[in-house]
């Protein structure tokens, strides 16, 4: 190796470590954050930082943590590892992040909330309160057009409950498998990963556009107001299920 090349590498090498090295309370001064991001309790480097408390809009994030891969570097990807959160916090979980070339990078993400976290009783319809958890999974994911180019993981509700004006409705637990189409979003339901007699598909395509197709039966699993409610859904088919049918445009995605 010529000594050209041995400066030039030693130069880049010593700039990954002074950049891993730079300490992430004075990076979080020098960035630019949008109003409703918050940073609190920021101490460690770029390299191994820790976040007392990220606050994104109406969401509060507790102990995140992340330690950054620098040999990634010389592959073109910007790669880290994260945890966030303790036993008791209202979100928890870890995950594998990158970015380069080909844009965004998931790989063994799995994050747990309980469901007042992610979906609170303001935004629910019907003046509803939902207890129960929710659990994301992501085993890989990579960004494409519009939305993603490979994916699998899965969104699971567990010990789902629901109570309104109508009643109780203990929805038990709900599985979703998460997938790519030609760059469109996909979150699958089948009959033996719930309680309630539903299967079907939903899409979320480029500019918001959505689309679910599936149906509901009655069985016996099914929580009494929810069978009584079936009739509203119109007349059931020769195998006695009931059609959803919706789509339409996410509004300001």
């Amino acid at each position: 190796m010529s000594k050209l090349k041995i400066i030039i590498a030693s130069i880049l090498l010593y700039l990954v470590f002074m950049v891993a090295l730079f300490p992430a309370r004075f990076a979080v001064k020098l960035a630019p954050l949008p109003n409703h991001v918050q940073l609190n309790q920021v101490s460690g480097s770029l390299w191994q930082g820790k976040v007392g408390q990220l606050v994104v809009g109406r969401y509060h994030i507790d102990q995140l943590a992340w330690e950054m891969h620098p040999w990634q570097l010389f592959t073109g990807e910007a790669a880290l590892s994260f945890t966030v959160g303790k036993s008791r916090s209202s979100l928890r979980g870890h995950g594998d992040i990158g970015y380069g070339l080909s844009g965004l990078r998931i790989s063994q993400l799995k994050v747990i909330g309980d469901i007042s976290y992610w979906a609170p009783s303001t935004m629910l319809p019907l003046r509803s309160k939902a207890t129960g958890q929710v659990e994301v999974f992501i085993a890989n994911y990579q960004q494409g057009q519009p939305y993603c180019e490979s994916m699998q993981g899965q969104v699971e509700a567990l010990t789902l409950d629901v109570n309104n004006q109508f009643g109780e409705f203990p929805l038990g637990d709900i599985r979703l498998d998460l997938s790519c189409d030609n760059g469109k979003l996909l979150a699958t339901a089948s009959e033996d990963a719930n309680q309630l007699g539903a299967q079907g598909q939903f899409s979320l395509d480029e500019g918001g556009v959505y689309q679910l197709s599936a149906s509901i039966r009655k069985v016996d699993s099914q929580p009494e107001q929810l069978q009584k409610a079936l009739s509203f859904l119109g007349k059931p088919d020769a195998k006695g299920r009931y059609p959803l049918e919706f789509s339409g445009k996410i509004p300001g995605f």
